[in-house]
Protein backbone atom coordinates (compact mmCIF):
# COMPACT_ATOMS: atom_id res chain seq x y z
CA UNK A 1 0.00 0.00 0.00
CA UNK A 2 2.80 2.21 0.93
CA UNK A 3 4.41 2.04 -2.42
CA UNK A 4 1.17 2.09 -4.42
CA UNK A 5 0.86 6.23 -2.01
CA UNK A 6 4.41 7.14 -3.00
CA UNK A 7 3.90 6.56 -6.80
CA UNK A 8 0.66 8.73 -6.06
CA UNK A 9 2.82 11.03 -5.26
CA UNK A 10 5.35 11.08 -6.83
CA UNK A 11 3.29 11.22 -10.02
CA UNK A 12 1.26 14.80 -8.45
CA UNK A 13 4.74 16.41 -7.47
CA UNK A 14 5.87 15.58 -10.91
CA UNK A 15 3.58 18.32 -12.43
CA UNK A 16 2.63 20.78 -9.81
CA UNK A 17 0.20 22.80 -11.94
CA UNK A 18 -1.22 19.87 -12.55
CA UNK A 19 -1.93 18.82 -9.45
CA UNK A 20 -3.74 22.45 -8.34
CA UNK A 21 -5.74 22.21 -10.94
CA UNK A 22 -7.16 18.56 -10.19
CA UNK A 23 -7.22 19.69 -6.37
CA UNK A 24 -9.14 22.65 -7.31
CA UNK A 25 -11.53 20.97 -9.48
CA UNK A 26 -12.26 18.37 -6.85
CA UNK A 27 -12.21 21.24 -3.95
CA UNK A 28 -14.81 22.88 -6.43
CA UNK A 29 -16.80 19.57 -7.11
CA UNK A 30 -16.75 18.47 -3.09
CA UNK A 31 -18.27 22.16 -2.08
CA UNK A 32 -21.12 21.35 -4.65
CA UNK A 33 -22.28 18.11 -3.24
CA UNK A 34 -22.07 19.37 -0.17
CA UNK A 35 -24.18 22.41 -0.99
CA UNK A 36 -26.92 19.51 -2.60
CA UNK A 37 -26.97 17.37 0.58
CA UNK A 38 -27.56 20.44 3.02
CA UNK A 39 -30.52 21.37 0.08
CA UNK A 40 -31.81 17.40 0.78
CA UNK A 41 -31.80 17.03 4.25
CA UNK A 42 -34.89 19.19 5.04
CA UNK A 43 -36.74 16.98 2.74
CA UNK A 44 -35.93 13.98 3.79
CA UNK A 45 -36.95 14.60 7.70
CA UNK A 46 -37.62 11.66 9.79
CA UNK A 47 -36.87 10.13 13.24
CA UNK A 48 -33.55 9.49 14.33
CA UNK A 49 -32.26 7.03 16.82
CA UNK A 50 -29.40 8.97 18.82
CA UNK A 51 -27.03 6.97 17.05
CA UNK A 52 -27.90 7.60 13.86
CA UNK A 53 -27.39 11.55 14.79
CA UNK A 54 -24.27 11.15 16.34
CA UNK A 55 -23.28 9.47 12.71
CA UNK A 56 -24.47 12.28 10.70
CA UNK A 57 -22.41 14.84 13.08
CA UNK A 58 -19.14 12.82 13.07
CA UNK A 59 -19.73 12.50 9.05
CA UNK A 60 -20.38 16.58 9.13
CA UNK A 61 -17.36 17.37 10.97
CA UNK A 62 -15.19 14.93 8.44
CA UNK A 63 -16.87 16.72 5.44
CA UNK A 64 -15.31 19.85 6.57
CA UNK A 65 -12.33 18.53 7.73
CA UNK A 66 -11.80 17.31 4.05
CA UNK A 67 -13.04 21.05 2.86
CA UNK A 68 -10.52 22.63 4.74
CA UNK A 69 -7.65 20.24 3.80
CA UNK A 70 -8.93 20.88 -0.04
CA UNK A 71 -9.16 24.36 0.33
CA UNK A 72 -5.37 24.87 1.89
CA UNK A 73 -4.08 22.31 -0.80
CA UNK A 74 -5.23 24.21 -3.50
CA UNK A 75 -3.89 27.26 -1.77
CA UNK A 76 0.47 27.76 -2.71
CA UNK A 77 0.82 30.52 -0.21
CA UNK A 78 -0.56 27.92 2.39
CA UNK A 79 1.16 24.98 1.01
CA UNK A 80 4.39 26.37 0.79
CA UNK A 81 4.49 28.20 4.40
CA UNK A 82 3.26 24.27 5.37
CA UNK A 83 6.29 22.61 3.91
CA UNK A 84 8.64 25.33 5.18
CA UNK A 85 7.35 24.59 8.92
CA UNK A 86 7.65 20.92 8.36
CA UNK A 87 11.62 21.74 7.15
CA UNK A 88 12.15 24.40 9.73
CA UNK A 89 10.85 21.02 12.77
CA UNK A 90 12.84 18.66 11.10
CA UNK A 91 15.87 20.88 11.14
CA UNK A 92 15.23 21.85 14.36
CA UNK A 93 14.98 25.34 14.24
CA UNK A 94 11.41 25.22 16.50
CA UNK A 95 11.54 25.41 20.16
CA UNK A 96 8.55 24.01 22.49
CA UNK A 97 5.43 26.33 23.13
CA UNK A 98 5.86 26.50 26.65
CA UNK A 99 9.60 27.66 26.28
CA UNK A 100 8.38 30.84 24.18
CA UNK A 101 5.40 31.57 26.95
CA UNK A 102 8.03 31.40 29.52
CA UNK A 103 10.67 33.96 27.45
CA UNK A 104 7.67 36.64 26.83
CA UNK A 105 6.74 36.08 30.39
CA UNK A 106 10.01 36.37 31.69
CA UNK A 107 10.29 39.77 29.40
CA UNK A 108 6.77 40.86 30.59
CA UNK A 109 5.46 41.38 26.97
CA UNK A 110 2.84 38.11 28.15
Amino acid sequence: MSGQRSDWREHLHANPSRMQQELAINLRESKALIRRSYVLLPELATILRKQDVELLVHTRELLDEILETLEVSSDPRTSKALKEGLRDMKSGRVRPYRDFVKELRSSHEL
